[in-house]
């Protein structure tokens, strides 16, 4: 397979475009160079792209690629923070995002809530205390069949819960 060889003339206009993409602050990278010179059937992968980083390595310019990862982080106004501040006992740090964000699908992973979290943890220490999921006594094992229908139908109430009668031995 030959190399593409650029002309004069694209590479001029491969340092045109990259001048122009830096002095407005948004530097091309290979796919915008790619399809600028050569059309927009091209693209970064293509040996004219890999011509095209080729010749911007040999001047020692490094292109944006399309492997180049950004985070992005999100920022907590002031309001947020108080938020945080005056509800941090209350509420989970992603229950906070959630009403933050006004978003009831974010989970523990999402960028919101993480950031939520790390601002929760650089006030100090806390202890989040959902009274209802805190237990006031030990819990223990049902010793018989009929206990442990009731636990199930106490927890358990879709179709009306579990009928003693009708619990088959593979139940």
């Amino acid at each position: 397979m030959a190399e593409e060889v650029l002309t004069n003339e694209q590479k001029k206009s491969i340092l045109e475009h990259w001048q122009a993409g830096v002095d407005s602050g948004k530097v091309p990278n290979i796919m915008e160079l790619t399809a600028t010179i050569f059309g927009p059937e091209t693209d970064g992968r293509s040996k004219e792209g890999r011509a095209i980083k080729d010749y911007l390595a040999s001047l020692q310019i490094k292109p944006q690629t399309s492997d180049v990862y950004e985070k992005k982080t999100v920022n907590l106004t002031p309001e947020h923070q108080e938020f945080v501040k005056s509800n941090r006992d209350n509420m989970s740090s992603v229950e906070m995002a959630r009403v933050l964000f006004t978003n009831p699908k974010l989970t523990n992973l999402s960028k919101e809530a993480r950031s939520v979290d790390e601002f929760n943890r650089s006030l100090g220490e806390y202890t989040y205390k959902d009274q209802e999921s805190v237990p006031m006594e030990d819990w223990r094992a049902p010793n018989t069949i009929e206990r442990t229908i009731a636990r199930v139908n106490k927890y358990f109430e879709r179709g009306g819960g579990i009928d003693k009668d009708k619990v088959s031995p593979m139940q």
